[in-house]
């Protein structure tokens, strides 16, 4: 399953990440209040945030960082 990775970027310079099914109902309602002219806040699960506190907001695919180890090389 394909996830999504929504960034925000507040004014006061702060910023909050989430990782979320793409296809979940969750996902879809969020974009659709980024998209929406109608609503002043966002949910983001138990957390609200106003649109008039945010500069910016990235949605892109979510890819998971890999981490490599050192100590696996020459094994």
């Amino acid at each position: 399953m394909k996830d999504i990775a929504i960034k925000v970027y507040y004014i006061d310079g702060t910023t909050d990440e989430c990782e979320i099914p793409y296809d979940s109902e969750i996902a879809k309602e969020i974009i659709r209040e980024i998209k929406s002219d109608q609503t002043n806040c966002i949910c983001f699960g138990s957390t609200f945030v106003y649109k008039s506190a945010v500069k910016k907001i990235d949605i892109r695919p979510y890819k998971p960082e890999i981490h490599s180890t050192s100590d696996k090389k020459g094994r």
